[in-house]
């Protein structure tokens, strides 16, 4: 098992350490295995906590994503166990990561003068359609400010799920150090599966006749008269051969003071509805921006998610 190159990749320095906000640091124990997150407090000593003890919901989402594109390197059968070693208990064991089968295994190579270092991915379905122009756009654009190994994880991933970064189905946040999409990105990986049969989903706000029950994977929801402020949103994501996954967004737990926020029931049913297709799909490696939800993450993509709606 070749852990420290997959940690290379991933952008963690050699001795197992990436920074994910001026306050955490995510940090994989070489010789023991396992992750856990450095909290840096100003006038105080660093404390280190197991990775699944951390509560804010942003910074969960991004060290789940950051363990599930280490976990996809080590091509390991059981992906959720490295999940499982951080404390995550929640991650479900059906969750699986979807395998590039070894065939169409290749590796593209830009022209280098000088015999200079050439750049590799494991992205050859879609990287090899790039022309040296468009591949320069890329790195000038959606995924200006990533390392040489995040640009090619970038690349890996785009192909992986064929998602298109001129459409803008898939970037790099310079803010969160991190490569995303958004909930259509989501959605499109789902559709392409055979076994993919719908998604529902519908804001709820105060005054209607709502009824969740979780077993069952069903819903009762009833506009009863003049609705009120919304307070949360409910998708299911549904197929074939498998339960529905079922969720619920609460308002309060995801909203921010940020521009893209003023479309209330929109971002709250994408919020649930990012939630059932990344459970139900098993998709891993790229988190969104409404699993993150901070303000910052927000204002970098506003103009990917609104522009053209």
């Amino acid at each position: 098992m070749q852990k420290l190159p997959a940690l290379s990749q991933l952008g963690f320095t050699k001795n197992g350490l990436k920074k994910l906000d001026e306050m955490h640091t995510l940090k994989y124990d070489i010789l023991n295995g396992g992750f856990s997150v450095i909290v840096n407090k100003p006038g105080e000593a660093d404390l280190t906590i197991k990775a699944g003890m951390v509560q804010d919901a942003g910074l969960k989402a991004r060290i789940v994503s950051e363990v599930e594109a280490f976990q996809s390197l080590l091509d390991e059968p059981e992906p959720e166990n490295e999940l499982k070693a951080c404390g995550f208990e929640d991650v479900e064991p059906e969750t699986k990561v979807v395998e590039v089968p070894a065939k169409k295994e290749t590796v593209w190579k830009k022209p280098q003068k000088n015999n200079s270092r050439a750049m590799s991915t494991r992205a050859p379905t879609r990287a090899t359609k790039f022309t040296d122009e468009q591949i320069t756009t890329i790195k000038n654009t959606v995924a200006k400010g990533a390392s040489q190994s995040e640009f090619e994880m970038f690349m890996y991933l785009c192909d992986r799920y064929q998602l298109d970064p001129f459409l803008k189905e898939i970037f790099y946040s310079s803010q969160m150090k991190t490569i995303m999409t958004s909930r259509d990105g989501y959605l499109k990986i789902a559709q392409r599966d055979p076994d993919y049969e719908g998604l529902q989903s519908m804001a709820v706000c105060e005054g209607d006749d709502f009824e969740l029950d979780v077993p069952n994977s069903t819903v009762k929801h009833k506009f009863t008269g003049k609705r009120g402020a919304v307070i949360g949103a409910w998708a299911i994501a549904y197929r074939k051969g498998r339960r529905p996954v079922i969720a619920y967004a609460d308002f309060k737990e995801y909203t921010k003071n940020s521009p893209v926020w003023n479309y209330k029931s929109a971002m709250i049913c994408k919020c649930a509805e990012t939630f059932v297709l990344k459970r139900q799909f098993g998709i891993s490696g790229l988190v969104t921006v409404e699993e993150i939800g901070t303000a910052n993450a927000d204002e970098e993509i506003y103009d990917a998610e609104f522009s053209e709606e």
